[in-house]
């Protein structure tokens, strides 16, 4: 669990994992990425009261660092990133565990849902049990080039072995550094199991990286779709050629948008984002693969010159929804 600045809502993730059913499965790594606030005593509290629970404290490297710093010291055959402001449902290890046991798999993939605070979760009892099943890596990186599940590291469950014996390393000082991560993690997984019940709930909330405007978040997606493409460029895959235009025009469409949201940071660089956006937007030959009616739309859009004005108004409208 990477920790930084988060004293407002760790004591509720550090909660929903001490009220874990088969605590006796797991270890707790709490990684302090050199918090300024009190994140770093509520860690050192928890860390007293749980045996399995161990806290360590480093200098400010950012989440990518803290992931690397907690995968070298993992002891577990398994190991999953939470992120210390959301929280994990109460049959998480049960259901964990019982799918490790019966399917000895490389990969996890678990579902999510998304509250904005406490009020906002849902009752957990109203949720349907569905089942959980096998899934070939294959179809889980068409899931993902497909965008019907999305990168977030948080939603995995890896076996150690996958990602000590490649000496993988999540990428430091990237945004959206799930980008050129989750290919690579299903790409090399043989096993993989989907379980459709939501395990675990993301907090969206302001101040986060996914909220605040920045042309680093531009550069850092344009930089992992090149890696993605650099890697399979190296190896045959029939899902990577026939699917990836369709993830690869999702994002360059967020960066396209996320570039106009920075402008105000500096309008000469906005420019030229804009322009170089446009032309990969542009340049994707979207009838010579299986891409998304929404993306093809979006496409169109920006093409008109029409995309901006209306994302603004659909935006406004889910900030209205939201209660923000």
């Amino acid at each position: 669990v990477p920790v930084y600045n988060v004293q407002d809502f760790l004591s509720k993730c550090l909660d929903s994992l001490v009220s874990q059913d088969l605590k006796s499965y797991f270890e707790v790594l709490l990684i302090d990425d050199g918090s300024t606030d009190d994140s770093g005593k509520i860690c050192e509290d928890y860390s007293h009261r749980y045996s399995y629970i161990q806290t360590f404290h480093k200098e400010n490297g950012g989440l990518s660092d803290a992931r690397n710093f907690g995968l070298k010291r993992a002891q577990g055959d398994y190991v999953h990133f939470i992120d210390s402001d959301d929280i994990l449902s109460k049959d998480y290890s049960r259901i964990i565990i019982k799918s490790i046991q019966k399917f000895s798999p490389d990969l996890l993939h678990i579902n999510y849902l998304n509250f904005f605070n406490e009020e906002s979760l849902i009752d957990e009892s109203s949720i349907v049990n569905t089942e959980t099943s096998p899934i070939s890596n294959t179809q889980m990186l068409k899931n993902l080039f497909c965008r019907k599940i999305e990168n977030y590291t948080w939603s995995f469950i890896i076996k150690k072995n996958i990602l000590t014996d490649s000496n993988f390393k999540f990428p430091i000082n990237r945004n959206y550094e799930d980008i050129a991560t989750t290919y690579f993690i299903i790409d090399r997984a043989e096993k993989v199991i989907d379980i459709k019940i939501p395990l675990y709930f993301y907090r969206t909330r302001k101040g986060s990286i996914a909220t605040v405007p920045s042309f680093k978040n531009v550069i850092d997606v344009e930089k992992s779709l090149l890696e993605i493409e650099e890697y399979y460029g190296k190896r045959e895959s029939s899902v990577f050629h026939e699917y990836f235009l369709n993830y690869k025009l999702s994002f360059l469409i967020f960066a396209y948008y996320e570039n106009f949201r920075s402008r105000k940071l500096n309008l000469q660089t906005y420019k030229v984002n804009r322009k170089i956006l446009e032309q990969k937007i542009l340049n994707c030959r979207i009838y010579k693969s299986k891409v998304d009616l929404k993306f093809k739309v979006a496409y169109w859009l920006i093409r008109f010159k029409v995309f901006i004005p209306i994302q603004q108004i659909r935006t406004k409208a889910n900030e209205k929804w939201r209660g923000r």
